[in-house]
């Protein structure tokens, strides 16, 4: 009866992680989500900057 008992307690503390339910499945996907969305932000703002930099530059060869 022990052994069984300690059998089930092992296998409940390994069970209920986040990738055992739906929810917690989905908290991890939008959390890499989100970690995409930023990422993109980031790459956003530099792909802007670098474009404001160029505009600069061909705006002093014009004049």
């Amino acid at each position: 009866m022990m052994k069984f008992m300690c059998i089930m307690l092992l296998f409940c503390l390994f069970s209920c992680g986040q990738q055992s339910s739906p929810d917690g499945r989905s908290r991890l996907r939008d959390a890499a989500i989100q970690l995409q969305i930023d990422s993109m932000k980031r790459q956003n703002i530099a792909l802007l900057d670098s474009i404001a930099n160029i505009n600069r530059k061909l705006n002093a060869i014009k004049r």
